[in-house]
């Protein structure tokens, strides 16, 4: 027996474990000539466990080159990276016994090759509460527009319902995001597709490395799709096929997105150019507010062209204006450009917060105030919601 567990056997026996461990990670399609797959495997916590307090989340990493990183979120927020091992962060995982989900993903170049995911467990009794808990991005100015940027949790009060509510989560600007890009790519968009693909581009090549794009083109009926990743060349590529056509489909577009985007935990945001009136949806102008206002997404409209309908300004406006986004209309495609960076600078002026609502009736609907404790300042943020 003593022979049997001597050091040839132990080091057998963990050549096993590793051959065992590395057969159930993922494949991925970016093998290095002559290098290792690279591939992530979460150790802990396990589907098993329900965390609280500290929390080690720790990582079983290969094919790991110089240069790579190793982001970590929970729920959707960015909680640490690491870009040597031990591949490990500690995170607050607070007093409420809750479900979590765990996302660990290797960058390389800026770019993701490998992630890996855990839910935890649902201890159940929390189930409907963690359900409705409640996501805010409040954007903060002073009067003459200027974003305030620095302030902390303790700087905010939210009112849900008249009633004083406790933040549970909070996150400075500039916090992950993801976000859906929907382009009008209608037949009235022939002139105009060249100067509009342009300033797509460069709008994707603005935001941060750890934000995470989509895209949705449309006319008739939704013509190209990209997922949400960090992966930027597939979004590009779909903005570089864009061929105008048909009619358009405006507020199936913006509905479309809108659903893409409830399964994030994070910061979420549409952002939607069109340069005429909606004249094919299958839904109606009612149906998408309602659903805007049912959302966490912040929505950000342009409209292009110097005779927009004032029916079609009035709804870009609601949408914005009820989400917390912004609304913008431009003369020319040539202002296209100008208008994505403005809209860049306001998705990274973001703050983000989550808090579970007292009130947790079904289908009862709410309305949200955000206040700032500091001199002159001005508050936008969605302003109502829906509970499920």
């Amino acid at each position: 027996m003593r022979n049997a567990r001597g050091p040839a056997a132990r080091a057998a026996a963990g050549a096993l474990l590793a051959a065992a461990i590395a057969a159930r990670l993922p494949a991925q399609p970016d093998e290095p000539p002559g290098g290792e797959r690279p591939a992530l495997e979460i150790l802990s916590p396990t589907s098993a466990d329900v965390p609280v307090g500290t929390t080690s989340i720790r990582v079983f990493a290969k094919g790991v080159q110089p240069g790579d990183v190793l982001d970590f979120f929970v729920d959707g927020r960015k909680v640490g990276a690491v870009s040597a091992p031990p591949w490990e962060v500690d995170w607050a995982a607070g007093e409420t016994l809750r479900r979590h989900v765990v996302t660990v993903a290797l960058l390389r170049g800026g770019r993701e090759v490998a992630t890996a995911r855990v839910d935890t467990r649902n201890p159940g009794f929390t189930a409907r509460a963690d359900a409705q808990a409640v996501a805010l991005a409040p954007i903060v100015t002073d009067r003459s527009g200027h974003y305030i940027l620095g302030l902390t949790q303790s700087h905010f009060t939210v009112i849900d319902n008249q009633k004083k509510q406790r933040i549970e989560t909070f996150d400075t600007v500039d916090s992950p995001l993801a976000a859906i890009l929907v382009l009008d790519v209608s037949a009235s968009m022939q002139p105009k597709i060249d100067g509009a693909i342009r300033s797509a581009r460069a709008f994707v090549g603005a935001l941060k490395k750890g934000d995470r794009i989509g895209l949705l083109t449309f006319n008739t009926g939704i013509v190209g799709s990209v997922d949400v990743s960090l992966d930027r060349r597939k979004v590009l590529d779909g903005i570089d096929a864009a061929r105008p056509e048909g009619d358009t489909a405006l507020y199936d577009a913006i509905a479309a997105a809108i659903k893409r985007l409830r399964p994030s935990r994070q910061r979420k945001a549409v952002v939607v150019f069109t340069d005429g009136d909606d004249n094919r949806s299958r839904l109606s102008l009612g149906q998408v507010i309602e659903m805007a206002r049912s959302s966490e997404v912040s929505i950000y409209a342009i409209a292009e062209g110097a005779d927009q309908p004032q029916n079609l300004r009035d709804f870009l406006e609601r949408l914005a204006d009820e989400t917390g986004g912004r609304s913008y209309a431009i003369g020319s495609i040539g202002k296209l450009s100008e208008t994505f960076a403005s809209i860049v600078r306001e998705l990274s002026s973001q703050y983000f917060l989550t808090y579970t609502p007292t009130d947790r009736r079904p289908h009862s609907w709410h309305t949200v105030e955000v206040k700032v404790d500091h001199p002159g300042a001005v508050v936008r943020a969605r302003r109502s919601y829906r509970l499920p």
